[in-house]
């Protein structure tokens, strides 16, 4: 029931039988200002509704270091599509000013070899917090542009030095998964031990 008055202009949703429905945000902001931080697993779902939508993530990285963030477009039943959001992924300081054109970015969506999949591989020079921005190429934003989103960055191995014969390292980071592999040089290592953090 919708309450009009002459004169007056009345906006209301109304949502139809079936309608797309967005994802619930992964945490209670996804702002520039209060970005929400990558969890421990890497990996995570969410949705861009609303014109213009963009959602921030943080995560502090090490110098040195290689980052990975892809984002796979998915449909209302959560298969991985072409056709509803173009995502693309920005990467910033989190010391940039808003506004600042990202310093890393996918310059175009389905970048990857993997179907509909965006793709950013950075290399991180500098010690610092960075924010990582998932949006639609288009710009769009609805509620079933539904994403899935995943980070692979390995912040610290120990020990630093091992000898010739070998011996057991230790890799701490985000976004090992289930069936990840590790190579040390041109060799296959033995994954000894797994722990996945959701």
């Amino acid at each position: 029931m919708i309450n009009v008055s002459q004169g007056v202009d009345v906006a209301q949703d109304i949502v139809m039988t079936r309608s797309a429905l967005p994802v619930p945000q992964w945490a209670s902001s996804e702002t520039w200002d209060s970005p929400a931080v990558i969890p421990p697993g890497g990996d995570w779902e969410g949705s861009l509704s609303g014109y213009g939508d963009v959602s921030y993530f943080s995560l502090a990285a090490q110098a040195n270091r290689t980052l990975s963030v892809a984002v796979t477009g998915l449909d209302e039943n959560g298969l991985a599509t072409l056709g509803k959001v173009q995502p693309v992924v920005g990467m910033w300081a989190a010391s940039d000013p808003q506004g600042t054109p990202p310093p890393a970015f996918t310059p175009s969506s389905f970048n990857s070899d993997i179907f509909g999949e965006t793709r950013l591989d950075s290399q991180i020079l500098t010690s610092t917090s960075f924010l990582i921005g998932v949006a639609d190429l288009r710009g769009d934003g609805r509620p079933d542009y539904h994403y899935h989103a995943h980070v692979l960055y390995a912040d610290s191995v120990s020990p630093a030095r091992i000898s010739a014969r070998g011996g057991a390292v230790t890799v701490r980071g985000r976004g090992f998964a289930p069936g990840l592999t590790a190579t040390s040089g041109s060799n296959n290592a033995a994954v000894v031990f797994k722990k996945y953090l959701r």
